[in-house]
């Protein structure tokens, strides 16, 4: 049995609509609300891409474009 296995995928669930968040939520999705400036979805993908991280899937479900729209900026950075 391997004790340290390798994670090579993850996934970000960012579907919510962001209630408890509004009035920040109410046009942009929590995962694009900024914190110093950036997204909270940014550092999330940072953590993964620090880690090695190659495969990560999204849900999403409230203003899904948007998050989609900052996704492919991201992938370019």
């Amino acid at each position: 049995m391997n004790k340290n296995p390798i994670i090579s995928e993850a996934i970000i669930l960012a579907a919510g609509f962001g209630k408890r968040m509004q009035p920040l939520t109410l046009d942009i999705p929590n995962p694009l609300v900024k914190l110093m400036d950036k997204p909270i979805i940014f550092y999330i993908l940072e953590e993964l891409r620090n880690h090695n991280i190659k495969k990560c899937f999204i849900n999403v479900h409230y203003l899904p474009d948007k998050i989609i729209e900052y996704i492919e900026k991201y992938k370019k950075l």
